[in-house]
C-alpha cells in the first residue's frame, strides 16, 4: 500500500472523475495458511476515501489436504 497509493496521486483527478461516474473499489485479496496481520493506517484509509473508492478485503484461510 505504501508504494501503491502514492502512484495514484498523479492520476487522482482523473480517477476521481471515473469513480464518480462509474464507481470504483480498491480490492485486497489475501490467501494464506495462517491468519495474516493486516493493518491500514488512518492516512491510507483517508487517501482511499478521498479518491471515492470503496474498500473490499477478502481473507481466505486454507489448510493443506494432509490435515
Amino acid at each position: 500500500m505504501e508504494e501503491f497509493l502514492p502512484r495514484l496521486k498523479d492520476i487522482s483527478d482523473g480517477l476521481k472523475k471515473v469513480v464518480e461516474s462509474e464507481t470504483g473499489e480498491l480490492g485486497i485479496h489475501i490467501t494464506s495458511t495462517f491468519v495474516p496481520g493486516l493493518s491500514l493506517d488512518r492516512d491510507t484509509i483517508r487517501q482511499i476515501a478521498d479518491l471515492g473508492l470503496s474498500m473490499d478485503i477478502d481473507v481466505v484461510i486454507h489448510s493443506s489436504d494432509d490435515d
